[in-house]
């Protein structure tokens, strides 16, 4: 079945990654398999472009240029020529469903990957109002990433009949502990072999909940005074003043460092002991699902689909509440090594049973089947 993509950016973001890793599965059908994008470009259009698949740009730069964009996709549609058009995330839906309008012999399918509406953003909400709308009418299915997100969206006017939920899949293997990778790591950090260690990865946004973080590390520290905290991620560095006022606000800021952003996430997931997610709001988080194929313990906040997630192994912290994010952590770190170990092993067996990338490929590939039908 020939399927085209169309996605609002390619730039390295949640539904982008996704995306990516779901075609990167496919390679065996990339002549079936074509990729646009509406914004420029991004990182990920050249990744797509190595590994075989077409990718095109229709270089939409803002509310104004919709209407070309419409016109643009309507005709490159027309000369690829998909069975299904598979759309990701609020504006590629809203554009691949007007060019619905030329176009009859295409089935449409949504994608929806948060579990938050754009409500501090008009514009943006104004396209999901929209699509709530044109949801009873155009798509033919409408996949969200997470049970959470099919609820919010369920409650915001789209169509229930057409929603279902295919989690986000994970390359397991890539991300299984290599004590090399652990010792290589903390060398080049200058970390001690033997030191505690609790990483955060997520670029610096109020939504992923750095400040509610090292506000649990004021109070962590009192009893874990040795225990070092990673921070990974686009604005997590030595230019961020106000992550630097809270970290001088620590007990032992000299034990909080800040990495910045980094493409070796699986070492890194190597190096550390024990991750921690104090995000104030997730649909199904790629990081913490990262770190449970490393066979990791985790905190996190109980957010999205967290819960499902995780199956009830871990206690999770309330949303947007450090005192809660701080007690969860500070259970975590009383345990012993041995605890923290079997308890990463546990949340590794449930990513691979129920998370993993083959089952998140089958599950789109047998909604592509329902299509036929």
């Amino acid at each position: 079945m020939k399927v085209c993509h169309v996605i609002t950016s390619l730039d390295i973001g949640g539904a982008e990654l996704v995306l990516y890793r779901l075609l990167s599965a496919q390679r065996d059908n990339v002549a079936d398999v074509s990729v646009i994008t509406l914004r420029p470009e991004g990182a990920l259009a050249a990744k797509l472009r190595d590994a075989g698949f077409q990718v095109y740009s229709l270089n939409v730069s803002g509310l104004f240029s919709l209407a070309s964009a419409v016109i643009k996709l309507v005709k490159l549609l027309q000369v690829i020529k998909p069975e299904v058009v598979q759309s990701w995330l609020y504006h590629a839906d809203f554009i691949a469903s007007l060019s619905s309008f030329w176009l009859k012999d295409i089935r449409y399918v949504w994608g929806i990957h948060t579990c938050q509406l754009p409500k501090g953003n008009p514009a943006t909400w104004l396209i999901m109002k929209c699509c709530a709308f044109l949801s009873h009418r155009v798509p033919d299915k409408i996949v969200c990433v997470a049970k959470a997100a099919q609820q919010l969206h369920v409650r915001s006017g789209y169509a229930a009949n057409k929603i279902s939920v295919i989690p986000n899949g994970f390359a397991v293997s890539e991300y299984a502990p290599e004590p090399g990778l652990r010792q290589a790591l903390r060398r080049e950090l200058q970390l001690p072999s033997s030191a505690v260690i609790v990483g955060i990865i997520a670029r610096w946004h109020a939504d992923k909940g750095q400040d509610l973080m090292l506000e649990a590390i004021k109070h962590v520290q009192i009893a874990n005074p040795d225990v070092i905290f990673l921070f990974v991620g686009r604005g997590c560095d030595a230019d961020n003043t106000a992550m630097e006022q809270l970290v001088k606000a620590c007990p032992y800021p000299e034990k909080i460092l800040a990495l910045g952003e980094r493409s070796d996430i699986p070492a890194l997931l190597n190096t550390i002991d024990v991750f921690c997610m104090p995000s104030r709001t997730e649909a199904f988080p790629l990081a913490l699902g990262e770190a449970m194929c490393a066979a990791l313990p985790v905190v996190a906040t109980n957010v999205g689909d967290v819960e499902y997630m995780t199956g009830n192994l871990v206690t999770l912290a309330k949303p947007a509440d450090s005192a809660s994010l701080a007690e969860c952590l500070s259970g975590i770190l009383a345990n012993s090594a041995e605890y923290r170990a079997q308890l990463g092993q546990n949340l590794h067996k449930r990513v691979s049973e129920h998370f993993s990338i083959e089952q998140m490929v089958k599950r789109y590939q047998q909604l592509y089947s329902s299509l036929q039908n």
